[in-house]
């Protein structure tokens, strides 16, 4: 209902709902027909478990949308992490670089458009 849309327009089409947003946060906001943030991290979760039991060791590179990008950040910095709603955004066609460091994967480029021209990290 509101994917891809600037949060001015939400608020225009559907004001009561971009209040409820508001007063719950986009973490745990579902909006009608949709999925919450936390509903994507429970499935990000099961993918990386399923993952793991196949790639275990090798490089994966996953192209998605940044709703995925934040739950893998939140699943991977695991317990404790600031909960997404407190994370810097992910630009569009951004990249962001988790490598293994013993069992766990850390963080090493977050939202990078290093790779885009300047007109394109504007547009």
């Amino acid at each position: 209902m509101f994917e891809l849309h600037p949060y001015r327009a939400i608020r225009r089409r559907a004001p009561e709902e971009a209040s409820r947003r508001e007063q719950i946060g986009n973490w745990v906001y579902r909006p009608p027909g949709g999925e919450s943030l936390a509903d994507v991290a429970v499935r990000v979760r099961g993918f990386l478990d399923e993952l793991d039991a196949v790639a275990a060791g090798e490089q994966v590179l996953l192209v998605t949308h940044d709703a995925v990008v934040v739950s893998l950040r939140y699943i991977l910095d695991g317990l404790g992490a600031p909960v997404p709603d407190s994370l810097e955004p992910v630009p569009n066609a951004s990249v962001s670089q988790w490598r293994r460091e013993g069992d766990r994967l850390a963080l090493r480029v977050w939202g990078s458009v290093d790779h885009l021209t300047v007109g394109e990290r504007d547009g």
